[in-house]
């Protein structure tokens, strides 16, 4: 029997020092180190492993650590990436680039715009190599398709993963995508404009004001990006950016008539100014060359507005974090609908203007709704309420009084829609309401009919993309 060490015994419950003096996290097992990364950070983790040499090889060669976080963006799978690692793909591509994943919305004047960022396979290379796609959403109507709301053609302009171009293969690029067939006078041809664009982050926003009549109004900032903010399309929770800051970009505040006038004398006409703000939180901001503004691509970012000519605006466009939320729509005379279904996405009809709006409606208490809007017109902008209505019985009203309206719609049979009272917004200064009456006609449409022209509005809710 070995002699027993009674040099360091102590009272129960003591703590002897001398033996947690010679006990360091190198003495622990890795494969308990692994489940002690399971439940930390990347930022812990690599902290961890800067610390200790011994754990730091294991803790980067481990590829069940990696797959982890690239789990979190989708990808579950290493086949389709030619042989690169877990470790490759989330330490050169994802932890950069994961962040733009998602729906944005820009801050562009009046109309406003929706981009989105995905994982996609490579369409222009034989192997498809997953990378991140940018899509513009393209809600223009088609003059022979049916009335409502176009769902939304995605219009490629970026690229961003590996094997793009000729650089080394675990090399991650970015090329932005100008298809020439959307170019006049030029043939068909992609071009790698990479040295050109920049894509990045900025800690600014654009504030903008409209002179008109010698009186000041400001325009509806559509995010001042603050940790508080509470606007309910805003995706607060979104993973911060981790692109690159954009120190350099060119700004250009000032006036401008519409038509693009700098004359300032003429006080009758209505004139846009603007300044940067600082902001707290960053914005996506992409910079493109003056020579891609006349690009169909670039109209979709930034679509031009009648007020100001897009040469005049040399603030690049910011983006934010827009919701992708979806209820799952319930028949609004059932006994358990109730007005939160109501609330994400919707899409609705510009009517005339042969366009396509984005919304986001809100619940409330109360049963209020409310739609805001995240793309606009010179009409009403976008960051302003479309409609809103209080939807319980003191304003529900008889449908039947207004079968002339709905009358040709295809809409659901009459006794299936439900209508309340409320207001439409129109004015891009001093906001009018106008008296108005919203039909659900089904679990994914509503109808808003203005009462004083029986101008109708038709919305659905969106569901997700739509590719044929």
């Amino acid at each position: 029997m070995l002699d027993e060490d009674t040099s360091h015994s102590l009272v129960p419950g003591s703590l002897n020092l001398s033996r947690h003096a010679r006990t360091t996290i190198r003495d622990v097992p890795y494969e308990m180190v692994h489940e002690v990364t399971t439940y930390l950070p990347l930022s812990d983790i690599m902290t961890l492993s800067y610390t200790c040499r011994e754990l730091y090889y294991p803790v980067i060669q481990d590829e069940s650590i990696w797959q982890r976080f690239c789990y979190l963006y989708g990808v579950m799978d290493l086949a389709p990436f030619g042989g690169r690692t877990f470790r490759t793909l989330y330490t050169r591509w994802l932890h950069r680039y994961g962040p733009l994943l998602g729906l944005w919305a820009s801050d562009n004047i009046l109309r406003g715009s929706v981009i989105e960022f995905r994982i996609a396979p490579n369409k222009w290379d034989p192997d498809g190599i997953p990378v991140i796609v940018g899509e513009a959403w393209s809600v223009e109507h088609h003059t022979t398709g049916p009335p409502g709301p176009t769902h939304p053609r995605y219009i490629e302009f970026v690229q961003i993963g590996f094997h793009l171009t000729q650089q080394s293969a675990d090399e991650v690029t970015t090329t932005w995508r100008v298809n020439s067939e959307e170019l006049v006078m030029l043939p068909w041809h992609t071009y790698d404009v990479t040295p050109e664009w920049e894509l990045g982050k900025v800690f600014s926003r654009r504030s903008y004001v409209l002179l008109q009549n010698g009186e000041a109004t400001p325009h509806p900032t559509l995010c001042d990006v603050h940790p508080g903010d509470g606007r309910p399309w805003h995706d607060a929770n979104r993973e911060a950016l981790r692109v690159q800051t954009l120190q350099h970009i060119y700004e250009q505040p000032g006036a401008f008539l519409e038509g693009g006038s700098s004359d300032l004398e003429a006080s009758s006409s209505r004139t846009l100014t603007y300044k940067v703000v600082p902001t707290e939180r960053a914005a996506l901001c992409i910079n493109a060359p003056h020579w891609c503004r006349n690009t169909a691509q670039w109209a979709l970012i930034a679509p031009f507005s009648h007020v100001v000519e897009v040469a005049m605006l040399n603030s690049p466009p910011r983006f934010y974090p827009l919701r992708m939320h979806t209820e799952t729509g319930m028949d609004p005379t059932l006994p358990d609908w109730h007005v939160d279904t109501l609330h994400g996405l919707w899409l609705g009809d510009y009517g005339a203007q042969l366009k396509t709006e984005v919304l986001w409606l809100q619940s409330g208490p109360g049963d209020e709704v409310r739609a805001w809007k995240v793309t606009g017109d010179p009409h009403v902008p976008r960051g302003q309420l479309s409609w809103m209505t209080t939807m319980n019985a003191a304003h529900e009203v008889n449908v039947n009084q207004f079968y002339g309206l709905l009358n040709g719609l295809q809409v659901r049979p009459t006794g299936s829609i439900r209508a309340f009272s409320g207001f439409m917004h129109a004015g891009d200064g001093r906001l009018m309401k106008l008296q108005s009456i919203i039909f659900l006609t089904g679990p994914n449409t509503i109808v808003v009919v203005w009462l004083g022209s029986g101008t109708l509005f038709t919305f659905t809710r969106y569901v997700g993309r739509q590719i044929n």
